[in-house]
């Protein structure tokens, strides 16, 4: 039976993560809630890794938000962040750890092409502002594993995530835009509002992945001995935030108007993963958008 570590098992895509692995035979689980241990304390992680001696490790531990509370808390993001993943690499390598799973996002490319570099600019320009911080914990944490991964042959790897959603009971400052825009359409629809204001803009496009799928893909990489430092899980479903509304309206049945207003706060027009990674681990994509959304809305009516 296989020891898997699971931090951030209490977050949105751990604890999903978490009751579906539990009912495996093949694992073993370790969690511990991080009022118990301090995963920015280097001593205190190096002792619970001592402790357990996990085989696998699935790093979800992150400081993150929305795009308002990322953009507000950059300092925290970067050092807990940094601090966090670093910790877990340092203990993975010195016990031993058979495979590590590292999670970021999209969110880590620049905003721009390849082509559009300006050299002249600092590293740091090349990141969307409001996820900066996040972007450069991530990257470094990336590139660490990947030196471990080629200089000490241990199964390090990262693995770049799209838009996962699915959840619902999620704090404001940690919706995804699935569930806050759901919520937003549902309460319009109650209220009898003539009209829905979307501070963001209806161009941009998003790759779109249901957690349940997320799991499933997270259980054959546990497995697979794919010999890559980095794993992309790319979705299908890869649509603007324009259609995404057509089809919350359809749902909701909200019939009123909507507009959209620009935000102060920029962010890439494109996010658009390769597929490599998932033709490669045969990889499944089970859940539509179509049906993650109407999911959602069924949890959303009946918890009224």
């Amino acid at each position: 039976m296989k020891r898997v570590l699971i931090t951030g098992h209490n977050g949105k895509i751990g604890n999903y993560l978490h009751s579906k692995l539990n009912s495996n035979d093949k694992y073993k689980l370790i969690t511990i809630d991080k009022s118990q241990l301090d995963l920015r304390i280097e001593k205190d992680v190096e002792n619970f890794f001592e402790k357990t001696s996990p085989n696998i490790v699935i790093n979800l531990a992150a400081v993150s938000g929305n795009v308002y509370f990322n953009d507000k808390n950059q300092i925290q993001i970067l050092e807990d962040n940094f601090l966090i993943d670093f910790n877990i690499l340092k203990s993975c390598l010195k016990f031993n750890v058979k495979k590590l799973l590292n999670f970021s996002s999209n969110t880590i490319y620049p905003s721009i092409r390849v082509n559009d570099y300006d050299y002249l600019k600092e590293i740091t320009d090349f990141f969307e502002a409001p996820f900066k911080s996040y972007a450069l914990a991530k990257v470094i944490t990336q590139e660490l594993a990947g030196l471990y991964f080629e200089n000490y042959g241990v199964c390090f790897q990262t693995i770049i995530l799209p838009t996962i959603y699915g959840f619902v009971n999620s704090s404001q400052s940690k919706q995804d835009v699935v569930e806050a825009m759901l919520i937003k359409f549902t309460n319009a629809h109650s209220s009898n509002l003539d009209k829905i204001l979307i501070e963001s803009d209806s161009n941009i496009l998003r790759e779109f992945l249901h957690v349940r799928d997320l799991a499933d893909w997270i259980d054959v990489a546990m497995e697979e001995n794919i010999l890559d430092k980095k794993i992309i899980f790319s979705s299908k479903d890869y649509i603007s935030l324009g259609d995404l509304v057509k089809l919350i309206k359809e749902i909701t049945r909200y019939d009123g108007r909507v507009e959209w207003a620009v935000n102060d706060i920029k962010s890439s027009s494109r996010r658009k993963l390769s597929n490599v990674s998932v033709k490669k681990l045969n990889l499944i994509q089970r859940v539509t958008i179509e049906q993650g959304l109407l999911e959602i809305y069924d949890m959303i009516v009946n918890k009224k």
